[in-house]
């Protein structure tokens, strides 16, 4: 029989790394999803964050500087740079929202684990004292024993 899972330590595991608690729960797949996805995110939100100061920093100050504030090249420039910081920040609230996710689902996975692998135990124990012929009245207040000779 298998040993029943903390989903408190599941929890903590995907805490510490996304995935983790699924793969000690036996679900690799799910694992490998959150890991992949969580870092996929943080890579884009690390790249386009880097876009983003690179562009401010080289195209849109200069272009501020050399046509002011509010010509059209200051502020196309500024639609563009303001929408890579934008996508830097949603993959990053995104990778941080499947973090999180991946954290409950690890402990509610685990939880329904445990249940299941209990009933499983209870269904056993109920088939193993049915060969002893040994019956609980309906409301288990009492266990009857028949035994033929």
């Amino acid at each position: 029989m298998q040993r029943p899972i903390s989903p408190t330590g599941a929890l903590i595991r995907s805490a510490l790394v996304p995935g983790l608690g699924q793969w000690s729960i036996g679900q690799p797949i799910q694992g490998t999803f959150f890991l992949v996805a969580t870092v996929a995110c943080v890579g884009g939100g690390v790249f386009f964050h880097s876009e983003y100061r690179t562009m401010y920093n080289e195209e849109y100050l200069p272009a501020v500087e050399r046509f002011g504030l509010t010509s059209d090249e200051a502020e196309s420039l500024y639609r563009e740079v303001n929408s890579r910081f934008k996508l830097s920040r949603g993959l990053l609230l995104t990778a941080l929202g499947i973090w999180m996710y991946g954290m409950v689902d690890a402990y509610v996975d685990a939880a329904i684990r445990n249940a299941t692998l209990e009933a499983e135990s209870v269904r056993q124990n109920r088939e193993a004292m049915e060969q002893l012929n040994v019956h609980l009245l309906p409301d288990g207040s009492a266990v009857l024993y028949h035994r033929r000779f």
